[in-house]
């Protein structure tokens, strides 16, 4: 994404895509991806079908009765799925989704933190907001500033971690 501009076209509507998926697969099989299972089904009344983990320790196990596979198991039974959606969930989830990518798969969303802020990531409010945005972007002074706040859009517009920039400074 070059410009704020560009928010309004491609996005990813989350709920959309979780009701329209025949199968929800949750990568991460710790707390957030309980957190998740326990929302899709609590809220929207959607079933997970798997877990998927790289833990080897959770392999073969269950979480409710949800089996949780290994990422190479995943691989093998994608294709056999009509319309599968991975919800990663995760504080790994770059790492997730760069793996999923190699995978090749590609039909992915990051809903970590969605559920507690997925008011950010509301599209007509984002939209709502774009000169405000565009404001905040015109005020920061360097390019590595606008390009992470560009990403920071971006991923709350495709859900995809791949887009959030690592900080090219130092911290502490």
């Amino acid at each position: 994404m070059e410009s704020i501009r560009e928010l309004e076209k491609g996005f990813v509507d989350a709920e959309e895509k979780l009701n329209s998926a025949k199968e929800i697969i949750v990568f991460g099989a710790g707390g957030s991806g309980k957190k998740v299972k326990a929302y899709l089904e609590r809220e929207m009344k959607l079933r997970v079908h798997y877990f998927v983990d790289n833990d080897p320790e959770k392999w073969d196990k269950s979480i409710d009765d949800v089996p949780i596979l290994s990422p190479s198991r995943l691989l093998s039974l994608y294709s056999a799925f009509a319309n599968p959606l991975i919800c990663i969930a995760s504080d790994w989830a770059k790492d997730i989704a760069y793996k999923l990518r190699d995978m090749g798969i590609k039909n992915y969303i990051d809903l970590t933190r969605w559920i507690k802020w997925r008011y950010c990531c509301d599209r007509e409010k984002l939209i709502s907001h774009l000169d405000e945005l565009e404001g905040v972007y015109n005020l920061l002074d360097d390019d590595l500033s606008k390009k992470t706040f560009l990403s920071v859009i971006e991923y709350r517009k495709l859900l995809d971690p791949i887009c959030l920039r690592v900080s090219e400074y130092d911290q502490y």
